[in-house]
């Protein structure tokens, strides 16, 4: 079970703008330090992988809200866009820092989560080339999905040149077995469409399921920036405009310069939703 320490400030892992990132160098990030052997797999650490527009950001304000967790947003995507070894030309124009290096990111988690229990989401696809690392045996791993219905015409509105990988879904399934078959447990899965839904009945079976307290307060807030999301703001607009948690609509049909790519996605997100989690038959704040 998680330990709760005294209420802790909502922790921010980066503050800069991709524009701010061209500046000088940073000191060259040690290796995973000896505080993973002591941490062991599912104690202070819980990670939620989703695909972009998946209404994880909205998840993880909740987590916000709580009060009780260190939350870190998308810590990864330093690693896969401005590190040394990134995986994506998209931002080739910045220079790579040292400081943002796969090791030097799950070092700042690690050391984090001696003070209190972290949560951190991020995008599957951040961790395409770490999927097997070591760091991740210090992680409870959990899964958000949505119906690439929804998701897939929604990132095309902000990124109209996403490559495939960065629909997120195959890589998103890949790391879902990996768990599964490392650890021989199911991780734990939510469907956005059941927690738009059903906000307070499928949270409170997440938080059953990782042996949190359920705190129904988390799912409403004031609406506003973020500091912790201002290096993507412009992908999380109506989740700082939002005040809770709002069901959608039937998405239609998806554009025909979509298709390729729904297609591929819908195969890896059906695979997925045969293990999402059901709502809480009852729960209380």
């Amino acid at each position: 079970r998680f330990l709760y320490p005294l209420p802790i400030t909502t922790g921010i892992w980066l503050r800069l703008h991709p524009s701010d990132l061209n500046r000088g160098t940073a000191p060259t990030p040690c290796n995973i330090d000896p505080l993973l052997e002591l941490i062991g797999m599912n104690t202070r650490i819980i990670a939620l992988w989703s695909t972009p527009r998946s209404v994880s950001t909205a998840f993880e304000r909740c987590f916000i809200e709580r009060g009780d967790f260190d939350v870190c947003h998308e810590p990864f995507s330093a690693a896969y866009y401005f590190s040394n070894n990134r995986c994506s030309n998209r931002y080739a124009e910045v220079t790579p820092l040292p400081e943002h290096d796969f090791e030097h990111v799950a070092n700042d988690l690690l050391r984090r989560s001696r003070r209190s229990p972290v949560f951190f989401k991020d995008l599957a696809y951040h961790a395409k080339r770490y999927m097997d690392h070591g760091f991740f045996d210090a992680v409870r791993h959990t899964f958000i999905i949505r119906d690439p219905r929804w998701a897939i015409p929604s990132l095309f509105k902000l990124l109209p040149d996403f490559e495939l990988e960065e629909t997120g879904y195959e890589l998103q399934y890949q790391l879902f077995e990996k768990v599964s078959a490392r650890y021989g447990t199911l991780p734990i899965v939510i469907d956005a469409g059941d927690f738009c839904d059903n906000p307070e009945a499928m949270m409170c079976a997440y938080a059953q399921k990782l042996e949190i307290p359920f705190i129904s307060r988390s799912l409403t807030w004031q609406a506003g920036p973020v500091e912790a999301w201002r290096l993507w703001r412009r992908w999380h607009v109506d989740a700082e405009n939002s005040t809770r948690i709002f069901k959608h609509g039937d998405p239609g049909e998806v554009p025909g310069h979509l298709r390729a790519a729904y297609a591929h996605s819908e195969r890896f997100y059906d695979e997925l939703r045969k293990y999402r989690l059901t709502p809480a038959p009852t729960y209380g704040g």
